[in-house]
């Protein structure tokens, strides 16, 4: 079999923590000795063949979008062209105008497009037009995540766009883990060695459920801590401070609202007792697999998703979406028992060791582009 050529182009890359994802799914796809090229905003000092830098990490304002993104989208593609490059991966997000625009350009091209959907629609643009299925109408494959993905996006489908449809897992984040001892983890964050402390990490929105496990707190043990770490998006934080200041529970929070570097991440999930995730709608969560990955038992509201990973009880712990109490109860329950914790943090590595490896992933895709 003649050696594929594929390129992962990326603007988003680390500006949402994509960066991992994309080094290893193209290490992967090496591994099936594919050529691959990485085109994005992070560098890797161990794969330097791999990425090749294009994309600046702010395309936040209008301006900056035109002027320096699709320039540089552009420039990647001729790149690419260059390599004989004949398969570009894309993540989609939200299914915008412009993500059309450049999936359109990609065909332009002449490649093959093999889409990775992370969201079948937006839960922050809800109002906007899904470009969904013409995106879908441009690619050659689309990948999700997960069968609740599949099934949400097979139903907003066109006949032709559902036979395009795969599942294929989120890989695991094993190989990021760095062991600290906890008590230098703690001296980094300033943090008291005397109390246990639960994460809620990542990206901000209402979707996520903050307020959820911050009610959930005046029922925890005064001995449990909440480390708040990620920045907001789509919500006002000064709800969430008056929520805390409210139920009395400010002094056991520990806020970080803003964007936590690889290092810091890697930190604060060897502080960790347990990950929170509170969520109130979510199609996967790739802070759920990061977790798992650290061994650190998931405690994640009971949606589709969630129990699609979750065993409850046996590789991670559900509680009743939106509520507090349930939540409460979870939290004091893992914990105050360090072995039983340790046991479900186990079962949930070995679980993301089978079920999310990546050289498998790698196989998986390279099926798809035979």
């Amino acid at each position: 079999m003649k050696e594929l050529r594929i390129a992962i182009i990326d603007p988003v890359g680390k500006k949402a923590g994509l960066d991992h994802y994309d080094l290893s799914l193209a290490l992967a796809l090496n591994r099936q000795f594919c050529f691959v090229k990485v085109y994005s905003n992070f560098s890797d000092d161990n794969n330097s063949s791999i990425v090749f830098e294009k994309f600046d990490v702010n395309f936040t304002k209008p301006f900056i979008l035109l002027v320096k993104l699709f320039p540089a989208f552009y420039s990647s593609l001729k790149n690419a062209k260059t390599d004989k490059t004949e398969i570009i991966i894309l993540h989609i997000f939200h299914s915008t105008f412009i993500d059309w625009l450049m999936i359109f350009l990609t065909r332009r091209f002449g490649f093959k497009i093999c889409l990775i959907v992370h969201d079948a629609e937006s839960f922050i643009y809800k109002k906007r037009k899904s470009w969904i299925n013409k995106c879908m109408s441009l690619s050659d494959n689309v990948v999700v995540h997960n069968k609740f993905t599949y099934d949400a996006l097979y139903k907003r489908s066109n006949v032709d766009n559902q036979n395009k449809l795969s599942v294929i897992p989120h890989g695991n984040f094993i190989n990021l883990h760095k062991q600290l001892e906890r008590d230098d983890a703690l001296i980094v964050f300033n943090l008291d060695k005397s109390f246990k402390y639960i994460l809620f990490f990542g990206m901000i929105k209402k979707s996520k459920g903050l307020e959820i496990v911050i009610e959930a707190m005046k029922q925890v043990s005064e001995n449990v801590h909440l480390i708040i770490a990620g920045r907001i998006r789509d919500a006002d934080f000064s709800e969430y401070i008056s929520l805390a200041d409210k139920i009395n529970v400010t002094n056991r929070l520990h806020i970080m609202n803003r964007y936590i570097s690889n290092e810091e991440r890697n930190t604060l999930l060897n502080i960790s007792d347990t990950v929170i995730l509170p969520y109130h709608s979510v199609w996967q969560s790739g802070v759920m697999i990061m977790a798992m990955s650290y061994g650190i038992p998931v405690i994640a509201s009971d949606l589709k998703p969630n129990k699609e990973v979750i065993e409850n009880g046996k590789n991670g712990f559900l509680f009743s979406s939106g509520n507090p109490s349930e939540l409460a109860e979870k939290i004091n329950f893992v914990t105050s028992d360090n072995e039983m914790r340790d046991k479900v943090g186990k079962t949930g590595l070995q679980y993301i060791k089978v079920n999310n490896d990546w050289d498998k992933i790698g196989e998986k895709f390279i099926n798809l582009f035979k």
